[in-house]
């Protein structure tokens, strides 16, 4: 059971199928929801095919379905987010499992016609992926906690290890190490498998 009232109060509405308790969930929720929709959808390559607000709308349907149906408590606001999270990937990965099956090479089936990938977008960064990658960019540093988002800006602007070592007075590997937990963590939150070392 959760400590936050605030937090145990909509949940407790949310039960209750109160409609102003389900349009507060939405209106703190959606935003990040919808954001971490779109990355996942340009990773997949399927924003010309669903939309983040369909993702949104399929998330919170639901979490409300489950929630009805008991067991799910929450301790904080902050894994009420990460569940909604895990739901918003699981149904950009479900999107892009159906499309995968629809890709069919030219002659497979027992019929000419030309399979999805004959007709798909253009792979090449467009403006719709640079404004995915900035969104997720601009969510990961927020994530990062103080010390990782200096690091990392350290890193980005071309800092050496021991260099950034040598101001905090501790060891590079330490450092470097303490980046990529936080890095992995991260990933691990939006579905992502980090790349190998």
């Amino acid at each position: 059971m959760t400590s936050d009232p605030d937090l145990t109060d909509l949940v407790r509405r949310l039960r209750d199928q109160d409609p102003e308790a389900i349009a507060e969930l939405v209106r703190r929720y959606e935003p990040d929801i919808r954001r971490i929709a779109r990355v996942r959808l340009a990773r997949f390559g399927l924003r010309h095919l669903v939309d983040s607000v369909d993702i949104a709308q399929s998330v919170f349907g639901r979490f409300l379905s489950r929630l009805q149906t008991g067991g799910l408590e929450f301790e904080s606001t902050d894994k009420l987010l990460r569940l909604l999270t895990v739901i918003a990937v699981n149904r950009v990965t479900s999107h892009a499992r159906r499309e995968r099956l629809r890709v069919r090479p030219v002659g497979q089936g027992g019929d000419d016609q030309p399979g999805l990938i004959d007709t798909a977008p253009d792979p090449q960064p467009g403006a719709g992926r640079v404004v995915a990658a900035r969104e997720q960019l601009d969510w990961l540093f927020r994530s990062l906690g103080q010390d990782e988002r200096a690091l990392l800006t350290g890193r980005l602007a071309g800092k050496e290890w021991a260099e950034l070592a040598a101001d905090r007075g501790v060891g590079a590997d330490a450092l470097r190490k303490r980046l990529s937990r936080a890095l992995d963590e991260i990933g691990g939150r939006l579905g992502l498998t980090p790349p190998d070392a």
